[in-house]
């Protein structure tokens, strides 16, 4: 079954209320549920990491980063033990084909914290890193137009400039 995504929201600081080793009813597929609050009581959400065998390396690392060290399956079958830990998350918006409904998930589960913004010596390390392609890709992109922006008409205080509509987005 499809489902139709869209991208969601970033939150910072959601508490894992629970876990769950599972397995899908039509395919079997082992996956850890994962159950998590938003921040400042705004409702809870979901998330499957996959423990299939082509994504188990990659999806141990990331239950160990996130939620913490495990060195046995059975860690991941007790639940209670994760309750509490901080994590960030991204989601995505995806639309059930059969009943058309809407629904929020976790799309990413990283670990609280580990995502902050760079410092000087990083960036330095990243342009000379990808300088090169970008340097590459500016020799042959195309023009674009520049985006329509929002603009304080500081004399009425109101968006002024938004273009053929009235939606500030």
């Amino acid at each position: 079954m499809d489902y139709e995504t869209r991208e969601g929201q970033k939150y910072k600081g959601c508490v894992v209320i629970g876990t769950a080793l599972q397995m899908t009813e039509q395919s079997m597929t082992p996956c850890l549920m994962v159950m998590v609050s938003k921040p400042g009581g705004g409702g809870t959400l979901s998330g499957k990491i996959w423990l299939t065998e082509k994504a188990f390396d990659k999806s141990v690392s990331r239950i160990r980063e996130v939620l913490g060290d495990f060195s046995d399956l059975s860690d991941l079958r007790d639940g209670e033990r994760y309750i509490g830990v901080l994590c960030d998350v991204e989601t995505e918006y995806c639309v059930n084909p059969n009943s058309g409904k809407e629904y929020e998930q976790v799309k990413w589960f990283n670990r609280h914290g580990s995502v902050s913004a760079m410092d000087d010596s990083q960036f330095a390390a990243l342009e000379q890193r990808l300088g090169g392609l970008m340097a590459r890709y500016n020799a042959s992109r195309k023009p674009v137009a520049e985006p329509k922006r929002v603009v304080e008409d500081a004399a009425h205080g109101d968006d002024a400039a938004r273009g053929d509509d009235d939606l500030p987005f």
